[in-house]
């Protein structure tokens, strides 16, 4: 409902809820989930640190220090690649979006080759780039395994969103 295409394709329900009223249940929701977030990390800090987190880190029902350190090193890893990520993909988006994009590529190559159906194709492939839903409609009858027979590509999708 934040975005003005949707919401005035909806009519009087985009006017029911309009744009500050979802925004007001935007923040409710982050609101909640960080509330949820702290609580549950009080949990585990209370219920005892070490014997949590070797259970969910490592798989080990004890309360030595075996597993801690490798979740405390995890953790300062991820820390340390998100402070050098975010401000490089600001810096460098298209490079950002080129990798995303062949990341994309190989996981769709290995699922084809697998058999897997792209089904996240699919669904991205019913929202416009100005995020507008499409309708499903019947298409002409192509020969079986064209192209047109096949979902277009994610990475297709998403750079020709970036090019605009």
């Amino acid at each position: 409902m934040q975005s003005p295409a949707i919401s005035n394709k909806l009519g009087w329900f985009g006017r029911v809820f309009n744009r500050q009223a979802m925004r007001s249940v935007h923040f409710l929701s982050f609101a909640w989930f960080v509330f949820f977030i702290l609580g549950h990390g009080a949990m585990v800090f209370v219920t005892g640190l070490r014997q949590n987190t070797n259970h969910m880190f490592g798989g080990v029902n004890n309360v030595s220090w075996a597993v801690f350190p490798l979740f405390v090193l995890a953790m300062a890893v991820m820390v340390v690649a998100w402070l050098h990520a975010s401000p490089f993909t600001i810096r460098h988006a298209r490079t950002s979006v080129a990798v995303a994009t062949s990341s994309i590529e190989a996981i769709e190559k290995v699922d084809r080759q697998n058999g897997t159906p792209n089904a996240s194709a699919a669904r991205a492939a019913a929202i416009s780039p100005l995020g507008q839903v499409i309708p499903p409609s019947r298409p002409a009858q192509a020969p079986v395994g064209s192209k047109r027979d096949r979902p277009p590509s994610l990475s297709r999708l998403i750079m020709s969103r970036h090019r605009t």
